[in-house]
């Protein structure tokens, strides 16, 4: 059985920062930049990763397509959908 993909959230945090422009945020700003809660924010901090749809819901909360800030999102999302399809 495939498994649906998975997104570091490194890159997604990097680029709400960038997005606000304040480099120093606190895990509250980066919870209402990012469409979540603290709670979600500290995982993510302390090394968690996304599920796809997720990923899709707080790349666009920040204005961006998620492909901008996981450059492997067309090949991971494609390839499980294909292989669902199989």
């Amino acid at each position: 059985m495939n498994r649906r993909p998975t997104f570091d959230a490194t890159p997604l945090l990097r680029q709400a920062t960038l997005a606000v422009e304040e480099p120093s945020l606190t895990g509250e700003q980066l919870a209402v930049a990012l469409g979540t809660s603290r709670q979600q924010v500290r995982r993510w901090q302390a090394g968690g990763r996304l599920q796809e749809e997720t990923a899709d819901r707080a790349a666009v909360a920040l204005g961006l397509h998620p492909v901008m800030i996981w450059p492997e999102w067309w090949e991971a999302t494609t390839g499980w959908e294909l292989a669902a399809l199989a």
